[in-house]
């Protein structure tokens, strides 16, 4: 069954670069050119953090807002200095793994970001205002401690605002079966298709990591707010090793508490995965039920009701906490 662990305690960081030099021993490049894996600096295995400059946090992290503003800082980066960072993170993990899909999911790093897991390079995310997704699968050590890495480089900029730097998000360990749905893989569409009867149309993406075909059936239950089940469905079929497939199911709910910005009401699709009479993976997300109509002349409405669109300039940032807004 998924697991879904938080990962903010107990991270080492650096601020700066570490300038790495290049000996002038040929052995020193031989070894790096016949392995997958840094072998030097924070980036490998078993660099020492307890060294001058390295510190101890927890995230969500802001490195940038500790920084003394300048009258030579850009204005509209809030006239503080952008350096790069590193973060390094042990862990460990256990032989129950073995047969499960690992990842980690970071839901925002400031700005550019390069992820590694013993000493593996395993992904380059370019926006600090999207969260991304590791697969750390093939390289994760089920014996011994992992050391994760994260580079942050602030050197470019995506806004004329206070962007921040680090880690400024949580981060998760997720561990799911090989038969799991995917990532924003529950889709649920809610349509009006007459006086109080409502189709929704549920989309399942599940993927296979696994090296065999293997039959997958998919439970879709929606639920209302107080947990009662209001409509339910199944259906099934292959899924080839190493792919994907999309699961579609149309359910019907009677007479749903509709959703306004007066009354937020969500319901839930939750997806129950079942493969050989086991259950693999439960995946839910939340939705409403809600006509939105826009005219051009009358403007938006909602469920026949006319609203006016507000809106604020909201940049992420809170005070002292910079971009590390808490929850």
């Amino acid at each position: 069954m998924r697991e879904r662990i938080n990962f903010d305690r107990a991270w080492d960081f650096y601020r700066g670069d570490i300038n790495l030099s290049l000996p002038r021993e040929k052995w020193i490049v031989y070894r790096e050119a016949k392995t997958e894996r840094a072998l030097r600096g924070p980036a490998s295995r078993g660099y020492d953090t307890s060294g001058e400059g390295w510190r101890r946090v927890d995230l969500p992290h802001d490195y940038v807002i500790e920084e003394e503003v300048s009258r030579d800082g850009n204005e509209g980066l809030g006239f503080y200095p952008y350096r790069n960072a590193w973060y390094v993170k042990k862990f460990r993990l256990s032989h129950s793994d073995a047969d499960k899909r690992l990842t980690l999911f970071f839901e925002g790093v400031a700005t550019h970001a390069t992820v590694y897991l013993n000493g593996c390079l395993l992904k380059h995310n370019f926006c600090g205002y999207t969260e991304f997704e590791v697969d750390i699968t093939d390289v994760a050590d089920l014996e011994g401690e992992n050391t994760l890495s994260v580079y942050v480089s602030t050197e470019q900029h995506e806004g004329w605002w206070y962007e921040g730097g680090g880690i400024y998000r949580h981060v998760w360990l997720i561990k799911t079966d090989l038969i799991s749905v995917d990532l924003y893989g529950a889709y649920a569409d809610a349509r009006k298709i007459s006086d109080g009867i409502w189709r929704v149309g549920c989309e399942i993406t599940l993927r296979n990591d696994g090296y065999n075909r293997e039959r997958a059936r998919v439970v879709c239950d929606i639920l209302d707010r107080d947990g009662a089940t209001v409509s339910t469905g199944d259906c099934g079929g292959y899924i080839d090793p190493q792919s994907k497939r999309v699961l579609k199911l149309p359910l019907e709910v009677t007479s749903p508490t509709l959703w306004s910005p007066d009354a937020p009401a969500l319901y839930t699709l939750r997806t129950r995965v079942l493969v050989a009479g086991r259950e693999a993976d439960e995946y839910s997300v939340s939705f409403g039920f809600r006509e939105v109509v826009v005219d051009a002349r009358r403007g938006l409405f909602i469920n026949g009701r006319h609203y006016k669109i507000k809106g604020l300039c909201g940049h992420a940032d809170c005070g002292l906490m910079g971009k590390a807004v808490p929850d």
